[in-house]
């Protein structure tokens, strides 16, 4: 009934903010009205249940970075809470909740790409600061505050992602992260960690052929080789003799990874 990647990434969204206008307040969710589910249908006319993220302006606060919110957004016998604190009892569910997460913190969320964002934004709306503040009585009647809730919010992007791997560490009764290192020719093909495609379009990915990420000791990581026309996979190196030449495989590690994916041309023969 609900498109659960979707919900994954909708509180993902919420927690890694700390959006406190949440929760009670700002739950919106749609579908198309259908009358049964249909999986082969176009993306969003399946009928199933999906979420929107609205009204951020209550997020990014310095005073919350530190604040563990998943406790709080899953607790029971609270309705706003309830579809969170049930599924998260699956284990399935809780490696994909944890490896979203960790997939959006090494992309999305990477300080220096929101940063980059911050500063984009910031670009944007300077020439015309002044005159909302003059007409809205915003910011205290300053631009200088303006300045300081932006640099706030860039304090924010880099403080919180260690934060929020020791609030998944400390919910979840985790052992550890650990960081996972990746190699391909990116002419020839990529490699999808989990959920994330490692290319250069991924947001927060700059370089596809050498890229690094953290993640969680105990929790699979999912590696999928994918080729680009004209080649094929070959095979893996840094992998377990048994899956190196396989293009799909989990890994489970407690130490440091460094792995290598190997294409090769489609032979003319």
């Amino acid at each position: 009934q609900i498109d659960v990647e979707n919900f994954i990434e909708n509180q993902i969204i919420y927690l890694y903010t700390i959006n406190g206008d949440w929760l009670w307040n700002n739950v919106n969710f749609w579908r198309k009205d259908v009358d049964v589910y249909d999986p082969n249908a176009q993306p969003g006319h399946d009928g199933r249940w999906r979420w929107m993220v609205v009204d951020m302006d209550k997020s990014f606060a310095l005073r919350n970075v530190e604040l563990n919110w998943i406790p709080y957004a899953s607790r029971s016998n609270e309705k706003e809470t309830a579809l969170l604190n049930s599924l998260i009892k699956h284990p399935q569910f809780r490696i994909d909740f944890i490896n979203h997460f960790a997939d959006h913190i090494n992309t999305t969320f990477l300080p220096s790409r929101v940063i980059e964002v911050i500063n984009l934004h910031e670009e944007n709306f300077e020439p015309v600061i002044d005159a909302h503040i003059n007409r809205w009585e915003s910011q205290i009647n300053t631009k200088d505050q303006w300045y300081e809730n932006i640099d706030e919010m860039r304090t924010f992007a880099l403080l919180r992602p260690e934060n929020v791997r020791g609030h998944l560490i400390e919910t979840f009764n985790l052992t550890r992260t650990i960081e996972i290192h990746i190699q391909t020719d990116a002419v020839r093909g990529h490699i999808r960690v989990n959920k994330t495609d490692i290319l250069e379009s991924t947001p927060g990915v700059v370089d596809p052929s050498a890229w690094s990420g953290i993640y969680f000791s105990d929790i699979p990581i999912t590696l999928t080789a994918i080729p680009n026309p004209g080649y094929t996979f070959s095979h893996w190196e840094g992998v377990p003799s048994a899956d190196y030449d396989s293009d799909l495989i989990s890994i489970v590690s407690d130490e440091d990874i460094e792995i290598i994916a190997v294409f090769k041309p489609i032979s003319s023969d």
